[in-house]
């Protein structure tokens, strides 16, 4: 839900972007936001000149069905993805940690 409601307070988001380029500057490869809201993409442009430039790079906001595609294709199997992220996608359960830990 990203209603008005549920966003993160902006100190937390101060707190947290730096939190994760110190401690965990190369596990991401790439961060998509699918369909951000508006005071998502507001947030970002308003955080983004206190982002690493190499981290910047990872984070990618998509709009629309043809960009989802484009961008999510290279990184997820249609058999990981759930039909609203890929037209074709064939992940249809739900995923919960206690399904992840039993298989891991």
């Amino acid at each position: 839900d990203y209603s008005s409601s549920c966003k993160p307070p902006l100190s937390a988001m101060r707190l947290l972007i730096p939190l994760l380029q110190m401690n965990y500057p190369e596990r991401v490869d790439h961060i998509v936001i699918v369909e951000p809201s508006l005071w998502m993409r507001a947030l970002f442009k308003l955080l983004g000149p206190f982002i690493d430039p190499h981290t910047k790079e990872k984070i990618v906001m998509v709009n629309g069905e043809e960009q989802r595609v484009d961008r999510l294709r290279p990184l997820v199997s249609k058999d990981q993805a759930m039909p609203f992220m890929l037209p074709d996608g064939e992940l249809t359960s739900d995923v919960g940690i206690d399904r992840y830990l039993e298989e891991v």
